[in-house]
């Protein structure tokens, strides 16, 4: 591993980090997305576009903190895959990417790798794919295979929840990104970009979450405001709505007025917090 968490291979220099804003390739990809395949509490999205292995791992790892290519751990994880890879995925007959780290015995996760089925001897300094039979099978990094993304997703009821109001649960998170970035964590951990409904949510939330915070509100000039899975905003609390009459800017709540929202540029960079129901 060299500085900044890069990972050497042979064919790729792979960059085990995240941008602050998302790749415009993909930003479309990552906002209103939902789980389509969920098991013991993970999300798997295949993608059938075929990619190369930098390209893939960089795709998963878009979507946010906790997104990666996915890991198999053990037996019983890999036999779960294999009920999706044959039972639901569209082409359950092709090469999947995993996210092996070929140099280190690693998965990109942080995982070390206890587990594993090579169909042959593995020879490090390439990349790694899964066949339909779950075998595994080096591969140059520079091939085109498709690929599944895996991410955890949060559990009601427990630590992830930072604060809890009424029927919904909240979690803050230290960095700041601009409003795409926002939205791709959130989304990442199966929650929400911060939707606010009521006044009481709004004040308990400045009582006890002090700092800006982006809102997932949108605004049009000819539909007015809504969040963003398409759900009309009632409760609103402006300071100014002149400012932003004509569209098209992000919101925020201001913690030095009182929490009253603001228009803010989308590429300003804030701080954020995602909700979920319990």
């Amino acid at each position: 591993m060299t500085s900044e968490g890069t990972y050497m291979t042979s064919d790729h220099v792979v960059t085990d980090s995240i941008s602050p804003t998302a790749d415009p390739s993909t930003t479309e990809l990552a906002v209103n997305r939902f789980c389509p395949y969920q098991l013991d509490g993970f999300c798997y999205e295949p993608f059938y576009d075929e990619a190369t292995y930098l390209d893939a791992h960089n795709h998963c790892r878009s979507f946010g903190t906790g997104s990666n290519l996915v890991s198999i751990l053990n037996f019983e994880e890999a036999s779960r895959l294999k009920e999706l890879i044959v039972n639901e995925f569209f082409e359950p007959y092709e090469d999947y990417w995993i996210g092996l780290l070929s140099n280190r015995y690693q998965w990109g996760d942080g995982s070390p790798l206890l587990y594993e089925n090579f169909i042959f001897s593995y020879v490090p300094g390439t990349c790694v794919i899964v066949s339909p039979n779950l075998s595994w099978i080096a591969e140059s990094c520079t091939k085109r295979n498709l690929f599944l993304c895996e991410r955890e997703i949060p559990t009601s009821g427990t630590s992830a929840c930072d604060h809890v109001y009424k029927n919904s649960c909240y979690e803050g998170n230290e960095d700041r990104g601009d409003i795409t970035f926002a939205r791709d964590v959130c989304f990442a951990k199966g929650s929400y970009l911060l939707q606010v409904e009521t006044r009481d949510e709004q004040e308990y939330l400045g009582a006890n979450i002090q700092m800006n915070m982006w809102l997932d509100l949108n605004t049009s000039f000819t539909s007015g405001y809504s969040w963003s899975d398409g759900n009309e905003a009632i409760y609103k609390d402006f300071e100014d709505e002149s400012s932003h009459e004509y569209g098209g800017v992000c919101f925020k709540m201001d913690y030095e007025d009182g929490y009253r929202w603001e228009a803010e540029s989308c590429g300003d960079f804030e701080k954020y917090i995602c909700k979920w129901p319990l």
